[in-house]
């Protein structure tokens, strides 16, 4: 969550609000899917999300939005080499 805060340019509690069109919940959902391997329920309860569903929509969205926009895509991928 910090490192997808740093990202985004705000804190943790940023990326947690509700606001419409924001990509940064979205592409912690995906990371902490794909890396933590935590489940999509387990990731609804941290983002604050209602369940699995909204869980991989807002990865959905997240994916759409890098496909979009390399800059963005390219930011994601220098933050997932630190893990890997």
């Amino acid at each position: 969550m910090r490192g997808v805060a740093k990202l985004s340019g705000g804190d943790v509690d940023s990326v947690l609000a509700r606001r419409r069109g924001q990509v940064w919940k979205g592409i912690a959902a995906w990371l902490m899917v794909k890396h933590v391997g935590m489940t999509r329920r387990d990731v609804a309860q941290v983002l604050g999300l209602a369940g699995g569903s909204g869980v991989s929509y807002q990865i959905k969205l997240a994916k759409q939005a890098m496909a979009n926009d390399s800059r963005l895509e390219n930011r994601i991928k220098q933050l997932e080499k630190k893990w890997q």
